[in-house]
Formats: structure tokens, C-alpha cells, sequence
């Protein structure tokens, strides 16, 4: 394998003053979850019921579905307004109320994949192409759980996703367990100016990071450059950040952790998961938590499932890029797809990455639901 992995020169003035727009958000900025859910309007639900129990989504497959042939305006004007609060408000909102109960797969999947439109275009998710993904645990008795996180039940770490937008549908939940999480990079940021500044340049020079297997075939496993933590685009700060996939980067390459760059990303952990600035909520069936995933890092704690399997818990995952394209550094998106998109290209015989490259990650257990 390479071992050299490219380094680059930090411009200039990567350090500036706090970020003081509603995107630096704390648990303090909330009274409960309600601050920032959003009820489906009764309009939208009838819209999105008609569609869905139409003769036209019966016969395609959902991912046929386009904009032009639905005339769904309180849908749209949501979605605007939706957007507005991803892009340049707070970046995370939960709307509360989709319709799930008496539907069919199929249909829920058609209405979400028309709402994602209104946000951007569906991305893939992982070297298996699927544009709509299912979040349930696959784990067969006696094996391990596997890397890709949204098919096992484990607790995950604070991250980031594949798109300029995330969306989580919840059509089931848990017997137990699997809050979601969320906190603010941009206020992550600011605590770190107060608390540790000097660690700061290190989130911004980057790490290399381990495609497991996902990335193109004339790509290498681990990035040969590193992918920065944190960048400003168009003066926002962006975050890229999924710590397994730089630990098992540095495994793979054999290389030790500098203690500088180590502390760097300890700071940013414990900041993240303190009680100044996470936020954990219980997703109900019918609740979308969506989040804009250059600002946001989210999560969910570990589950116990149903027995039954029409019962065991089910989220629906879409990853959405901009149109037209956000201009990101070439390093942020780490699999260098042919397509040019966000995410993960898929490719034939692909699968998501597997229980080979686990990873343990160090992270503050949640006890209890807070912020309800």
C-alpha cells in the first residue's frame, strides 16, 4: 500500500471570531424538542396521501418519481421554508406527523423520495447504490455487527453523512433505546476558541481517511490526502468528520497518532457530547429529523429490538446534495466519485462496508432522554 498521504499549507485567517448565527446552537437554545419540530400541515398530509393511493405511483418504481407531475404547492411551500432552516437558519429541524400507519413500504418510500426532491437530488449511500436506505440491524445471531452503523444496532459516534442534507424517517422504532442525537459543529467551534484554540489548525489541516472498500476501483483504500475536519466554504464553516474511518486510516497506513492532532479530536469529541451542547430526542413513527450535514453532527444511541420482524425497528435514510452543486474542496469528498456526486457511487457487486473494519471509538454514554 502507499503510505504517503499529501499535506497542505493552512491559508490564512482559518482562525476567526465565534459564530454567532442561529447554526451555533446549544441544549440551552431549546426549551424541549418542540423548539425545533415542525408539525406536517393537514394540507401536506393530504397531498402526500394522494399521491401515494394514486394509479400513476402503483405502476413506477418510486425512484421514477419527478417533481413536474405532481402539483403538490403546500408541499413545495414547506420544503421551501424547511430548506431555508437547513441551509441558513439552524440546520436541524424534526417535522412531526408524515403519514406512516395503514401505508405500505413502497408508499412511504414514493412520498419521501418527492419530498427529498424538493431539497436536492437522492445521492447514493454506499457502494450498493441504494438511494433510499434502510436503517435496521441486519446482525445475524452469532456474528459481528458491521461497519456501515445504520445496520447494526451499536451505539454510533457523533458524525457526519454523504450529502448536503440527511434525512431519517422513523417507521418503527425500538422496544428500547435508540435516541437520536444531534449537536452543532458550529458551536463545537466556539467553545473550542474559548477553551483550546491552539488545537484548532489541526481540525482544519485534516486526516486521511479509510474508504473500506466502498471508494472506485482505480482508488486506493485510504485517501492519499488528507480530508479537513472543518473548512470554510463561502465564509460558513463545513464540517467532514467520521472518526472510525481516520483510526482505521492510520491502522492501515501504520502510523502513530500525533498527541497534538489526538487532542485536537478528543476536544472536539467531549465538547460535542457534553451537556452544553447535545441534544437527544425519541423519534416516533412519522417523524423526519433532518439536518444539514456540513453544520451538523448526529447520532442515536444503542437499541433492543422486537422479536417480531414486522415489528423491529425501521428508519428510512436519504442523502440529498444541492442543486446546483455547493462548491466543497475536492479533499471533503473523500470517495473522488466518477459521478462527480456526493456520497457513495455505486458500483457492480457492491455492498456497504463490512465487520472487518470495526472499529472501538471512546464516547460519553447517554443515560437518559434530556431536552423533551
Amino acid at each position: 500500500m502507499n503510505t504517503t498521504v499529501e499535506t497542505h499549507t493552512l491559508p490564512a485567517g482559518v482562525l476567526r471570531g465565534p459564530i454567532r448565527t442561529p447554526s451555533a446552537w446549544t441544549s440551552r437554545s431549546f426549551r424541549s424538542s418542540a423548539d425545533y419540530s415542525v408539525h406536517l400541515p393537514a394540507e401536506v398530509a393530504g397531498e402526500l396521501r394522494r399521491i401515494v393511493t394514486g394509479t400513476r405511483i402503483a405502476a413506477i418504481d418510486h425512484q421514477q418519481i419527478t417533481l413536474a407531475e405532481f402539483g403538490t404547492p403546500a408541499l413545495k411551500q414547506l420544503m421551501e421554508d424547511l430548506h431555508r432552516e437547513l441551509w441558513d437558519g439552524r440546520g436541524l429541524v424534526l417535522v412531526k406527523g408524515l403519514p406512516v400507519e395503514g401505508m405500505s413500504i413502497e408508499q412511504v418510500q414514493a412520498y419521501y423520495w418527492l419530498l427529498g426532491l424538493y431539497l436536492g437530488k437522492p445521492v447514493s449511500q454506499s457502494a450498493a447504490g441504494e438511494r433510499i436506505g434502510f436503517v435496521q440491524d441486519l446482525t445475524k445471531p452469532g456474528q459481528l455487527q458491521t461497519e456501515r452503523g445504520y445496520t447494526s444496532r451499536r451505539e454510533l459516534p457523533l458524525h457526519t453523512d454523504g450529502g448536503d442534507f440527511m434525512g431519517l424517517l422513523c417507521v418503527r422504532s425500538a422496544a428500547s433505546g435508540g435516541l437520536s442525537v444531534g449537536a452543532s459543529v458550529h458551536a463545537i467551534y466556539n467553545t473550542m476558541l474559548e477553551q483550546c484554540p491552539e488545537l484548532i489548525p489541526r481540525l482544519f489541516r485534516g486526516f486521511p481517511y479509510h474508504r473500506k472498500g466502498e471508494q472506485p476501483e482505480d482508488q486506493p483504500l485510504v485517501t492519499p490526502y488528507n480530508v479537513p475536519v472543518i473548512a470554510w466554504l463561502n465564509d460558513k464553516l463545513s464540517a467532514r468528520y467520521i472518526r472510525p474511518s481516520m483510526n482505521t486510516a492510520y491502522q492501515a497506513l501504520g502510523r502513530e497518532w500525533d498527541p497534538l492532532d489526538t487532542a485536537a479530536l478528543d476536544a472536539f469529541d467531549a465538547i460535542s457530547w457534553d451537556d452544553d451542547h447535545l441534544i437527544t430526542f425519541m423519534m416516533e413513527p412519522g417523524d423526519l429529523y433532518l439536518a444539514n450535514n456540513w453544520t451538523t453532527l448526529h447520532s442515536r444511541t444503542e437499541f433492543v429490538d422486537h422479536e417480531a420482524p414486522q415489528d423491529k425497528r425501521l428508519m428510512l435514510r436519504i442523502w440529498l446534495q444541492r442543486e446546483p452543486r455547493t462548491p466543497v474542496p475536492k479533499e471533503m469528498c473523500n470517495y473522488q466519485n466518477p459521478s462527480g456526486d456526493l456520497g457513495i457511487d455505486g458500483k457492480p457487486g457492491g455492498k456497504p462496508a463490512g465487520a472487518e473494519y470495526l472499529t472501538h471509538f471512546k464516547q460519553r454514554r447517554i443515560e437518559k432522554e434530556t431536552n423533551q
